[in-house]
């Protein structure tokens, strides 16, 4: 690759958003598991893509001896999609770079931007995108986990995504969509650990604010371990809120007809329609005279749900909305909206 043509952002994307695997993983007890997530909201179609790998304790592991999994879900008035695993066989991903093979979809890093393909469901589900960012990464390192694990977390909230989206065979064309991303990779820290985070992602795109809110906790939200608010102002981390710093509240929750669940199957270990989902997300970050709120309105949900052991499975609530900042820092006011998603785990009991 010519670096010259990825640009500044692009020169740090490919620093640090490259692919870990397992390092030392014959020393270590539990699995090491890494993601990277993308999410896309364009005028007539939302879309959620993760590319998942999972390393045995016991491999010293370099390309395709993980377990591999896609998930692909779009929403065009109804949710479609699903999640495949991959055939070891058909699983390239090598540490050190953005370029990996999860049989039929994949994703690669080329000039500065994310090129991703994913193939999903019944009906068919095929996405074809081109991912720009525009922002600097924001990279937190080996955040301490009870049980004495560790995980990392990079995040760029905001891309601009251009390509096709099609759902049984009707084409969505999507360009210079609102884009999101993230990317996780540590070893897998128990049953008790859920996560809550969303993001704001300005539908104007002469707005220069982008945002992220993440806590990790237990699965009763009765302990937090981690809490963060940070902004980005144009292309640059403008400020972070932590730990005390940070409130956050919970208004309502929202109930539908329908609770649509991936894989299907998963119907019969997670039946029902409820969710821990609150209508309202109200996450505040307060230092000195600096003011943040994040506010993310739940429109409807889509749950992957994951055998976890034991018979309880971890439930992650995919929430479409619209997230809402407002606050001034160093002096400037602060304020945007934008569509967005939110992502909040529980753990069955």
């Amino acid at each position: 690759m010519a670096l010259s043509l990825a640009g500044p952002v692009g020169r740090a994307v490919l620093r640090s958003d490259y692919f870990r695997r397992a390092p030392g993983a014959r020393e270590r007890p539990r699995e090491h598991r890494e993601w990277l997530h993308f999410c896309v909201c364009a005028p007539t179609v939302d879309v959620l893509v993760n590319f998942s790998v999972v390393d045995e304790p016991a491999a010293a592991h370099t390309r395709a001896d993980g377990r591999g999994y896609v998930t692909a879900l779009v929403h065009d008035g109804n949710w479609s999609g699903g999640i495949t695993g991959i055939d070891p066989r058909a699983l390239d991903v090598a540490r050190g770079r953005i370029d990996a093979s999860f049989g039929a979809s994949g994703l690669r890093f080329v000039d500065g931007r994310f090129h991703i393909s994913a193939r999903s469901g019944d009906p068919e589900v095929v996405i074809d995108l081109v991912l720009s960012p525009s922002v600097f990464p924001s990279l937190a390192h080996n955040v301490p986990m009870p049980g004495g694990v560790r995980t990392s977390w990079l995040v760029l909230p905001r891309l601009a995504a251009s390509g096709t989206v099609e759902i049984g065979g009707r084409p969505h064309a999507i360009h210079a969509a609102p884009a999101y991303h993230d990317h996780n990779w540590g070893y897998e820290a128990g049953s008790d650990c859920a996560w809550q985070w969303g993001h704001f992602t300005p539908d104007d795109p002469a707005c220069p604010w982008s945002c992220v809110f993440v806590r990790i906790g237990d699965r009763m939200r009765t302990e937090s371990w981690q809490k963060g608010l940070f902004l980005w102002r144009g292309p640059s981390p403008c400020i972070g809120f932590r730990g005390r710093e940070v409130s956050v509240r919970e208004h309502g929750l929202l109930r539908q007809e329908r609770m649509p669940k991936f894989p299907a199957v998963a119907a019969l270990v997670s039946p029902g329609t409820c969710a821990d989902v609150p209508r309202t997300l109200l996450v505040t970050g307060e230092a000195g005279r600096d003011r943040l709120e994040y506010r993310f309105d739940s429109a409807d949900i889509a749950q992957v749900v994951l055998p976890q052991g034991e018979g309880r499975p971890t439930v992650i609530n995919e929430v479409r909305g619209t997230a809402r900042i407002e606050g001034v820092v160093g002096g400037e006011r602060v304020t945007g909206t934008g569509r967005a998603f939110a992502e909040l785990v529980e753990v069955g009991a």
